[in-house]
């Protein structure tokens, strides 16, 4: 992972500076490196910087989690999704000051939820998953009416935080998962394809 930050890192770092600077040059090279490492390539690289530290506490953090009880990994989950996800989308949603009490970030909560969704033995049913992608929709749809309308964004849809992108992470997550149980060659096949090519997309993708 550090090596693909360092590669597609450095490139888009030298791209940005050879077109501000319009210069080609050794020192180009050298400068995108240093940019890389100060975490000053483009944006959408955050991401990786944040697997790398996800790696780096997946060791501690799957000893804790290997170690309790799977009833107490649902309390975990349920604790971190009010904490962390529903208390903050309030807040944004009713102009609050909620405080949440939560000393972890949302990041290592959504890691945690991933990891009991892989392993837990409840699913949706085949009117759930809609239902959720729905509720996605809705609120795509709220956001676009709220943009045109009052040229302010409703402020849920684009936030780590916010429950409504916990729904849509959760419902595409299982979507995949069970993916079997739809009967559908077709179907299967394009998630098949999505989920391996999804990290080249993620890489690519300010291109489009």
């Amino acid at each position: 992972m550090v090596l693909i930050l360092l590669i597609f890192g450095s490139i888009y770092a030298a791209m940005e500076l050879v077109f501000t600077e319009r210069k080609i040059s050794i020192s180009v090279f050298y400068e995108s490196i240093g940019r890389v490492l100060q975490g000053q390539s483009w944006s959408h690289m955050w991401y990786i910087y944040m697997l790398i530290g996800l790696y780096l506490v997946t060791i501690p953090l799957r000893y804790i989690i290997e170690k309790i009880q799977y009833k107490e990994l649902e309390g975990l989950v349920a604790v971190m999704m009010v904490g962390l996800f529903l208390i903050p989308s309030i807040n944004t949603l009713w102009n609050l000051s909620l405080e949440n009490y939560m000393l972890i970030s949302e990041y290592i909560a959504w890691y945690v939820i991933g990891y009991y969704l892989s392993i837990t033995d409840r699913k949706f049913t085949r009117i759930a998953i809609p239902s959720l992608f729905l509720v996605g929709f809705i609120s795509v749809l709220c956001e676009s009416i709220s943009i045109i309308s009052y040229g302010e964004r409703f402020g849920l849809n684009h936030q780590t935080k916010s429950v409504i992108t916990l729904i849509l992470g959760i419902s595409v997550f299982n979507a995949i998962k069970n993916r079997g149980e739809f009967n559908n060659s077709t179907v299967n096949k394009l998630i098949g394809i999505i989920c391996e090519n999804s990290f080249a997309i993620y890489l690519i993708h300010p291109f489009f």
